[in-house]
């Protein structure tokens, strides 16, 4: 598997996509980010102006996280995903929830050129293009894709750069508070690389966290039913990790399912409790959990 290294990066721009997210442009010196991004993370560590240099220096690979650790001071980390490619830099999409957290302030007030230390993937690295991708749709015909603010980066990213046998995608992003369609057109709809058009929906989360996702499931296996699989289905407790890939590809139908621990589950559950939907065929991932702070 390929490793991670660090990249001492510089805040070029920062502009507002939409109330609820601000979008970041990090460049550098000989930036090798692989492609596609899809739903890859990075993560950034907010180093100040005077940082360690053992911890920036890109040949200690791996082994900045003991850096890290070691560190006195030991910069706040923060993880996001890669929203795009770009020379000697990357774009990310920072979702700014109420709160003070140190990806917030960066994303909000860190003055142009600011550093940041970003640990990511070296594209020259053997195996770097499927490492860190949980995006994993094998021959799957059919996409239901969900995810709430935390996650509408990735969403967008993998909404981009679908497989070509995706004949039908479906994705629903539940956002705080519903402005201008994110890099969609007035109705809805996203056009990705090979021009087609992929049903997107932006919904503002009116009730309980993950209504509008709940709804969604509901709305799509109604009109596009499954055979129920007859499986076992384990319940996972509070503080289990609520990350999991399918390690078989998926023939028919796949399913992505990122944002809020809590939430995740929820829909999770329904696919697989209610709908018997085989959860060999879904990838759910816990990015974050309400009242915790997040690496």
């Amino acid at each position: 598997m390929a490793e991670y290294r660090p990249y001492l990066m510089r805040l070029s721009s920062r502009s507002l996509v939409e109330p609820n997210f601000i979008r970041l442009i990090l460049t550098g010196d000989e930036v090798r980010f692989p492609q596609p991004c899809l739903d890859r993370r990075i993560k950034l560590l907010f180093i100040g102006e005077h940082p360690n240099p053992a911890l920036t220096d890109p040949k200690v690979g791996d082994g900045w996280y003991q850096l890290w650790l070691d560190d006195p001071a030991r910069p706040e980390m923060r993880t996001y995903t890669v929203r795009r490619v770009i020379e000697n830099g990357i774009v990310i999409d920072v979702a700014c929830h109420d709160g003070d957290g140190p990806g917030h302030r960066f994303a909000t007030s860190a003055p142009l050129g600011s550093q940041v230390l970003v640990i990511g993937l070296d594209a020259t690295a053997p195996g770097a293009e499927q490492t860190g991708i949980d995006f994993r749709p094998g021959d799957a015909k059919r996409l239901l894709i969900l995810g709430d603010d935390a996650a509408a980066p990735a969403v967008c990213s993998i909404l981009e750069q679908l497989p070509t046998h995706a004949a039908k995608v479906e994705a629903v992003v539940e956002v705080p508070q519903l402005a201008r369609k994110i890099e969609a057109g007035p109705d809805g709809h996203w056009t990705d690389s090979r021009g087609n058009r992929i049903n997107i929906r932006w919904q503002e989360r009116l009730g309980e966290r993950g209504d509008c996702l709940a709804e969604a499931i509901e709305d799509h296996l109604h009109r596009f039913p499954l055979p129920r699989c007859q499986q076992d289905s384990p319940e996972e407790g509070p503080d289990d990790l609520l990350w999991d890939t399918p390690a078989s590809p998926p023939q028919e139908f796949y399913s992505w399912i990122a944002g809020e621990s809590t939430m995740v589950r929820r829909l999770r559950r329904i696919l697989v409790n209610d709908h018997g939907v085989d959860r060999r065929h879904i990838a759910f991932m816990g990015y974050w959990r309400h009242g915790s702070a997040g690496m």
